[in-house]
Protein backbone atom coordinates (compact mmCIF):
# COMPACT_ATOMS: atom_id res chain seq x y z
CA UNK A 1 0.00 0.00 0.00
CA UNK A 2 2.83 2.44 0.97
CA UNK A 3 4.43 1.83 -2.47
CA UNK A 4 1.23 2.66 -4.13
CA UNK A 5 0.77 6.06 -2.66
CA UNK A 6 4.28 7.35 -3.01
CA UNK A 7 3.74 5.86 -6.92
CA UNK A 8 0.60 7.89 -6.87
CA UNK A 9 2.36 11.15 -5.31
CA UNK A 10 5.20 11.12 -7.87
CA UNK A 11 2.95 10.68 -10.56
CA UNK A 12 0.86 13.60 -9.01
CA UNK A 13 4.12 15.83 -8.80
CA UNK A 14 4.84 15.74 -12.15
CA UNK A 15 1.29 17.12 -13.40
CA UNK A 16 1.46 19.71 -10.46
CA UNK A 17 5.10 20.92 -11.96
CA UNK A 18 3.28 21.20 -15.27
CA UNK A 19 0.43 23.54 -13.87
CA UNK A 20 2.75 25.22 -11.49
CA UNK A 21 5.00 25.79 -14.53
CA UNK A 22 2.19 26.64 -16.73
CA UNK A 23 0.46 29.51 -14.60
CA UNK A 24 3.59 30.70 -12.21
CA UNK A 25 6.45 30.80 -14.01
CA UNK A 26 7.75 33.73 -16.96
CA UNK A 27 8.42 31.32 -19.93
CA UNK A 28 9.46 33.84 -22.02
CA UNK A 29 13.43 33.46 -22.85
CA UNK A 30 15.00 36.20 -24.72
CA UNK A 31 11.42 36.63 -26.95
CA UNK A 32 11.11 33.12 -27.66
CA UNK A 33 7.97 31.06 -24.99
CA UNK A 34 9.78 27.90 -23.60
CA UNK A 35 6.99 24.96 -23.80
CA UNK A 36 5.75 23.86 -20.53
CA UNK A 37 6.41 20.09 -21.53
CA UNK A 38 9.98 21.14 -21.46
CA UNK A 39 10.22 21.12 -18.19
CA UNK A 40 9.51 18.04 -17.56
CA UNK A 41 12.89 17.05 -18.83
CA UNK A 42 14.78 19.87 -17.15
CA UNK A 43 15.82 17.62 -14.27
CA UNK A 44 17.18 14.92 -16.54
CA UNK A 45 19.00 17.70 -18.50
CA UNK A 46 20.45 18.89 -14.89
CA UNK A 47 21.41 15.80 -13.78
CA UNK A 48 23.35 15.11 -17.30
CA UNK A 49 25.09 18.29 -17.10
CA UNK A 50 26.02 18.40 -13.91
CA UNK A 51 26.91 14.95 -13.11
CA UNK A 52 29.58 15.70 -16.01
CA UNK A 53 30.99 19.28 -14.41
CA UNK A 54 31.05 17.54 -11.02
CA UNK A 55 33.20 13.95 -12.41
CA UNK A 56 35.56 16.14 -14.45
CA UNK A 57 36.15 18.54 -10.92
CA UNK A 58 36.60 15.00 -8.97
CA UNK A 59 38.57 13.69 -11.70
CA UNK A 60 41.02 16.67 -11.87
CA UNK A 61 41.11 16.57 -7.49
CA UNK A 62 41.89 12.73 -7.58
CA UNK A 63 44.85 13.20 -9.48
CA UNK A 64 46.69 16.16 -7.61
CA UNK A 65 49.83 15.36 -5.97
CA UNK A 66 47.93 15.70 -2.27
CA UNK A 67 44.94 13.68 -3.44
CA UNK A 68 41.06 14.07 -3.00
CA UNK A 69 39.47 15.97 -0.70
CA UNK A 70 38.76 15.06 2.66
CA UNK A 71 35.06 13.76 2.75
CA UNK A 72 33.74 17.16 5.02
CA UNK A 73 35.13 19.17 2.51
CA UNK A 74 33.58 17.19 -0.65
CA UNK A 75 30.22 17.89 1.42
CA UNK A 76 30.89 21.33 2.73
CA UNK A 77 31.55 21.89 -1.46
CA UNK A 78 28.87 20.23 -2.69
CA UNK A 79 26.49 22.26 0.11
CA UNK A 80 27.87 25.43 -1.15
CA UNK A 81 27.13 24.49 -4.84
CA UNK A 82 23.73 23.83 -3.94
CA UNK A 83 23.55 27.18 -1.64
CA UNK A 84 24.77 29.15 -4.12
CA UNK A 85 22.58 27.60 -7.01
CA UNK A 86 19.01 28.66 -4.39
CA UNK A 87 20.20 31.50 -3.53
CA UNK A 88 18.36 33.49 -5.50
CA UNK A 89 14.80 31.33 -5.46
CA UNK A 90 15.26 31.26 -1.92
CA UNK A 91 15.56 35.33 -1.53
CA UNK A 92 12.34 35.51 -3.99
CA UNK A 93 10.56 33.29 -1.27
CA UNK A 94 11.66 35.48 1.54
CA UNK A 95 10.16 38.87 -0.13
Amino acid sequence: MSSLSRSGCFRAGRSSLTLYANNQIDRNVFGFEVPTAWFQSLNSFLVLILASIMSALWYKLGILKRGDLKTPTNMALGLGIVLFLLSKPLAKLME
